[in-house]
């Protein structure tokens, strides 16, 4: 019985610590107590690591950081209006070198739009200093291979409306959070996946496997046969028969037809790739 009264008088002030840790420090403030903990050693953390990478002369510390030249007056303006603000901060000088004997790495000016597709390049290797970046090519290449793969006029327009949606609502979904709020990083791509979609999806006249008769067909019935016979002088103005879907060889057609498209795309790429690192 004793025992039984230890342990849940244990329990009653493991849970009454909990939650002091759990509530945040001030009436107002935004994160609990251990959260708060849990940042500040992550930042001293992150402030000895910094220091370890330092040189020490005396009460001088020495360290070298590569700065893009466009910025380099930011920073030495950033520089002095923190010793401005906080004069009890050890002050610091930022010098320039000229001609250092390593290798700059590689820098690139993104914003909203092309932030995610040069993510996608980067993923797979951050291009040399000066080498021909692949995340510009990507813009185009990345969503139309994506539709040629998910070529769907009905899930292609699904995930435009999802992408515009992102892209029309940004500031109320950046308020709200949640799923849609962590879609804005991706909202351009997802447009342009979409759109790919559509379009290939239109190609292939495909619509939740359904086809649409929009053009009309260039296959005709034969009188006293149950066969069709092709028009050799009708033209398509776009997309695939409507006359295939439903046939006996649907599946043999259209594969081939999409397996010698994407060996079309394939070589075309090789072809892109090998002239870029020539």
């Amino acid at each position: 019985m004793e025992a039984q009264n230890i342990i849940k008088v244990t329990k009653n002030h493991i849970d009454m610590i909990l939650e002091v840790f759990s509530q945040p420090r001030e009436a107002r403030g935004k994160y609990s107590l251990i959260e708060e903990y849990r940042l500040f050693a992550l930042k001293e953390k992150t402030i000895y690591h910094t220091l370890n990478m330092l040189k020490v002369q005396g009460t001088i510390f020495h360290g070298n950081c590569w700065c893009p030249v466009d910025t380099a007056e930011q920073v030495k303006n950033t520089i002095h209006e923190l010793m401005k603000k906080k004069p009890d901060i050890a002050g610091c000088e930022f010098v320039q070198v000229k001609d250092y004997p390593k290798k700059p790495p590689t820098r690139f000016r993104t914003n909203e739009f092309t932030m995610p597709f040069q993510e996608i390049v980067n993923t797979y290797g951050t291009p040399r200093y000066r080498e021909i970046n692949p995340g510009l090519f990507t813009i185009a290449t990345f969503p139309f291979l994506f539709g040629v793969m998910f070529g769907d006029m009905g899930h292609g327009a699904l995930l435009l409306l999802a992408g515009l949606y992102v892209i029309f609502k940004k500031d109320q979904l950046k308020k709200e959070g949640g799923i849609w709020g962590g879609l804005i990083p991706v909202r351009y791509l997802l447009a342009l996946m979409g759109f790919f979609a559509f379009y290939c999806g239109f190609l292939y006249n495909d619509f939740m496997s359904i086809s649409f008769n929009l053009f009309g067909t260039c296959y005709h019935p034969v009188e006293g046969e149950n066969t069709l016979m092709k028009d050799y002088s009708c033209n398509y103005p776009f997309g695939i028969d409507p006359s295939w879907y439903g046939t006996t060889n649907e599946l043999t057609f259209l594969n081939s037809f999409k397996m010698k498209l994407s060996i079309v795309l394939g070589v075309v790429h090789m072809i892109f790739g090998n002239d870029s690192t020539a």
